[in-house]
């Protein structure tokens, strides 16, 4: 039987919100007012405390997070260009062998399943803080994951270094955005850095993700928009762009690509491409 477990810290749509043994509480009002991405899929034009935790709630019923029934496998991805689905496909494909994600109840891990990193990563948001959950961390382990605590403490760097001490050899890492600090110790060719919920950073962490990462997706961000996108390579086009920035980010970009049954056209252009109509409101 489900049964949800201890506190989580995260943020969605640019508020916090804490959930305590299965109770969600929005904490603030939510800094984005539309995401085009969010009201395809779920429905609503504009976002509320209201909308933040009908998803939510949504995403842990079919899900299980933040309990002991956390699903950890999934076989289709969740979204088309999302972080997790990418690297999913890139391990499934040979492009990375190993990935550093964050999950609620275990932390910061190092998986090596395609089928493990959509799951983890398939609906999260930005995960803040989590409680350790044991049932979970042992069916990650059980799966080949390795945890960088049993206090699901969130590192990614620690995640990083154990998956060179294990000896994976292309290692895709998940940064968030206003953490773009950590890129500046990922500098291991072994490392292709993916960098996501970049909605209100400033301008020093734009810098740093325009120097360091592979790939970056531009979320709400108005800095990446207008200081990252242009040194991209490859952009997929979608209401929060998704930027390659080097070529080891094209190969991962292409991974998706090569997995994703929708018609696409390809073709040359001066970048970033930014139709008004499909962007998040307002630009943070």
């Amino acid at each position: 039987m489900r049964k949800y477990v201890g506190v989580h810290e995260l943020e969605m749509v640019k508020a916090r919100v804490r959930v305590e043994d299965g109770e969600i509480k929005v904490l603030e009002e939510p800094k984005l007012r539309r995401c085009p991405l969010r009201s395809g899929a779920f429905g609503h034009e504009s976002e509320s405390r209201e909308s933040i935790e009908r998803v939510l709630r949504k995403h842990m019923e079919e899900l299980g997070l933040f309990s002991t029934e956390r699903v950890l496998e999934l076989t289709t991805p969740s979204v088309s260009w999302g972080a997790h689905e990418m690297l999913a496909d890139c391990l499934d494909e040979g492009v990375l062998d190993a990935a550093v994600v964050m999950c609620d109840g275990a932390g910061s891990v190092v998986a090596s399943l395609g089928r493990v990193v959509r799951a983890v990563g398939a609906v999260i948001p930005v995960l803040e803080s989590t409680t350790p959950i044991p049932e979970t961390q042992r069916r990650l382990q059980e799966l080949g994951c390795l945890l960088v605590s049993e206090s699901a403490e969130i590192d990614q760097l620690a995640g990083a270094r154990l998956a060179l001490q294990q000896g994976y050899r292309r290692i895709g890492v998940v940064v968030p955005g206003e953490r773009a600090e950590m890129l500046e110790e990922l500098t291991d060719s072994r490392f292709v850095r993916f960098v996501v919920h970049t909605s209100g950073i400033g301008d020093r962490e734009a810098e740093l993700i325009a120097e360091h990462a592979d790939v970056v997706w531009s979320c709400a961000s108005r800095v990446v928009r207008e200081k990252v996108a242009p040194e991209a390579k490859l952009q997929l086009q979608s209401p929060a762009p998704v930027f390659a920035l080097t070529q080891a980010g094209k190969r991962c970009v292409l991974a998706r690509v090569l997995h994703c049954d929708d018609r696409m056209v390809v073709q040359k252009a001066e970048l970033p491409v930014l139709p008004a109509e499909i962007q998040p409101e307002p630009l943070l």
